[in-house]
């Protein structure tokens, strides 16, 4: 059974970066839910996927949250780097990155420095 919830904490990560829709990740939480009972779960399906569907909702909202708190921090870091060369912006956005455990998949970062440095030019 905990290997269902570790699969509903997995398919958060994916769904974030955007990589997979939410409705694919609860699908399989469905499918999982499912077979557990057919395997001889003592619980019922329907209550195993509300469970995991809370689970799953949970860890996407922090996830989310690590993601808007990330990017804010980024943006922050790229003020006071504003004349420096594209290269050197978008190492200090990968180190916030990777100093928040990459919430970001790397190829996430390059737009928000971009959106940063035309916020700036404005």
């Amino acid at each position: 059974m905990s290997d269902l919830y570790t699969l509903a904490a997995s398919l958060a990560q994916p769904v974030a970066w955007g990589r997979l829709h939410s409705s694919s990740a609860l699908a399989t939480l469905l499918a999982a839910a499912l077979r557990a009972e057919r395997l001889g779960s003592p619980y019922l399906a329907e209550n195993v996927f509300h469970g995991l569907q809370h689970h799953f909702g949970a860890h996407l909202h922090r996830l989310e949250s690590r993601r808007a708190v990330t990017r804010s921090r980024i943006r922050h870091r790229l003020r006071d780097l504003a004349d420096r060369p594209t290269n050197v912006r978008l190492a200090e956005a990968h180190g916030e990155n990777g100093f928040a455990g990459f919430p970001f998949a790397e190829e996430e970062i390059a737009p928000i420095v971009a959106a940063a440095a035309r916020r700036r030019a404005v």
